[in-house]
């Protein structure tokens, strides 16, 4: 499993990075969070939605359970030191104090997560009062893999990257034929929904995304 994800995350930003849909999910993010000033990004993975928290002046901690993801991202981040804290730590299981930030993030973690009431309970004790917590995930829909898949290869051909990055490629496409098997059982967003009602969230709503059907984006504060 570490080894699966190890050989996702070395060319997840190689090909993400170059997606128009993946970077406009980080805007939205952005944009829901622009007043929080201390940020939890749960899931971090490489550190992309991180590094842009940061770089609008943000304090952020990120944490990961996966080692190699965090080091990635520790060498993306390097000249933001002074404002990141890096934890690798189950987001089920957070050993943080209560109430300790106005802002949370979620990108592409929710179908990975064993307990997301668990995950949701966690994070909903770290925020204050009012604070916003926003999530973008993929979507359990019949055809997820395609929805996945096909829009960034179109992307991705578009922009010259392949065949030049053809073996590449194909080890991201291997990974992401596990990955959605755990996305077709996961949770759709009515399920979450109660989940985050059920915790104590508020005001829960979701919004369009440039994923259409196959990604939900939802905002919600304690």
């Amino acid at each position: 499993m570490d080894k699966l994800w190890q050989h996702h995350f070395k060319y997840y930003d190689l090909f993400q990075n170059n997606s128009d849909n993946y970077r406009e999910t980080i805007r939205l993010h952005l944009r829901r969070l622009e007043s929080s000033k201390k940020v939890l990004d749960t899931g971090a993975g490489s550190g992309n939605l991180t590094f842009e928290l940061l770089k609008q002046g943000k304090e952020v901690t990120a944490i990961d359970s996966n080692e190699y993801s965090l080091e990635l991202l520790k060498e993306k981040c390097k000249d933001y030191d002074e404002k990141l804290t890096i934890l690798n730590m189950d987001v089920q299981k957070l050993d943080l104090g209560n109430s300790e930030f106005n802002g949370a993030s979620s990108m592409f973690v929710i179908p990975f997560i064993e307990s997301n009431i668990k995950y949701f309970s966690e994070v909903y004790r770290v925020l204050k009062n009012g604070a916003k917590f926003t999530i973008s995930a993929w979507a359990p829909v019949p055809d997820s893999l395609q929805g996945l898949v096909e829009p960034l290869k179109k992307e991705l051909e578009q922009k010259g990257l392949l065949p030049k990055y053809e073996k590449e490629w194909n080890h991201i496409q291997k990974s992401d034929k596990f990955h959605i098997k755990q996305v077709e059982r996961g949770s759709n967003f009515t399920e979450l929904k109660m989940m985050l009602k059920d915790v104590g969230f508020k005001n829960i709503e979701e919004l369009e995304n440039p994923y259409g059907k196959y990604v939900y984006f939802l905002t919600c504060e304690k």
